[in-house]
């Protein structure tokens, strides 16, 4: 993983694995999804959030939406 200059994801784990390398990540997850377990879809995106990465979490959902993608794209390359 270290010779990535960036990672996608849907994991928690790995998002923070990459953090800890100086790795960029964008992470995926479900908007929808009602948490029941300890590791879900809203740990992750509290996770983005609270660290001011929240541009580098995507909904799921959104990612049929053009103008959804390339602004990810945009924000990776920035």
């Amino acid at each position: 993983m270290r010779r990535c200059r960036f990672v996608v994801t849907d994991t928690y784990h790995l998002s923070l694995l990459a953090w800890r390398l100086g790795i960029p990540t964008v992470c995926i997850g479900r908007a929808s999804e009602h948490p029941n377990q300890t590791i879900d879809d809203k740990k992750k995106e509290n996770f983005y959030y609270t660290y001011g990465a929240k541009m580098f979490y995507v909904f799921a959902e959104h990612l049929s939406d053009d103008a959804a993608r390339r602004k990810i794209a945009d924000n990776m390359a920035a």
